[in-house]
């Protein structure tokens, strides 16, 4: 079970710059807009770069004293970009470069918890939570006129840039909701509202659009991986991600 910690020292200047590049990842990560340009590989390449040199330069005994689930990521992310990139497969490179964001994204939480800042997890997630609201109604709304949308945004570069530039989630989205749809599954806490009526009906319209996003998308493995939480979330088990 994940310990949860609080540490009221003063933060340093590294760690609060993780925070902000955390929530760019996050950021990049979600708003299809950004994957029409050009330049955005490089710019998540960079900012995943910054991300880690600034945690490093935080507290680089987290990356010294590595155990088992941290060298199993590193090992993943160099084994599924580099080596692809290195023998000249760079359609399957860029492919995992772009999962890549799940598992930084639990170096993020392991990191922010061990520092006792699990909060600014907690920030981040609920300052996300509408704007992928709205590109979740925009997908979901674009499956009317085209149910395979989300897969043709991953192998067309012609009708994936107009369709990224209104806002159409795509491949990364979609697994990024899966992350993101899982975390809400765990924790009704995160939507809070005074009135708790208002925050029943607003938890569930949010879970039942992105799990329907997820499920409009075809694709398969989106759908396991979903579908594996909820099982997970009527037999009861109940983990703490998030304290």
């Amino acid at each position: 079970m994940t310990k949860f910690l609080i540490n009221n020292k003063k933060e340093s200047i590294f760690f609060r710059l993780s925070v902000l590049v955390l929530f760019l990842l996050a950021i990049l990560s979600i708003i299809p807009t950004f994957r029409a340009f050009s330049f955005f590989n490089y710019l998540w390449a960079t900012s995943l770069i910054c991300y880690v040199a600034l945690i490093f330069f935080d507290d680089s005994s987290y990356f010294l004293h590595s155990d088992t689930y941290k060298f199993s990521i590193f090992f993943f992310i160099f084994y599924t970009i580099f080596i692809p990139i290195l023998f000249g497969n760079n359609e399957i490179g860029n492919r995992f470069f772009e999962l890549s964001q799940l598992p930084i994204y639990f170096i993020a939480f392991d990191y922010n918890n061990r520092k006792g800042r699990i909060d600014k997890n907690i920030k981040i997630i609920k300052s996300l939570i509408p704007v992928i609201v709205i590109i979740s109604l925009i997908t979901v709304l674009e499956y009317r006129d085209d149910p395979s949308i989300s897969r043709a945004l991953k192998s067309s570069k012609g009708i994936g840039t107009d369709k990224l530039l209104k806002g159409v989630g795509g491949y990364d989205f979609i697994y990024f909701l899966v992350f993101f749809c899982s975390i809400l599954i765990f924790n009704k806490r995160l939507i809070k509202f005074k009135n708790k009526a208002i925050t029943s009906v607003f938890y569930f319209f949010t879970l039942l659009l992105f799990t329907t996003n997820i499920f409009l998308s075809n694709f398969s493995t989106a759908f396991l991986l979903i579908s594996l939480a909820i099982f997970l979330r009527f037999l009861g088990k109940k983990y703490p991600l998030l304290g």
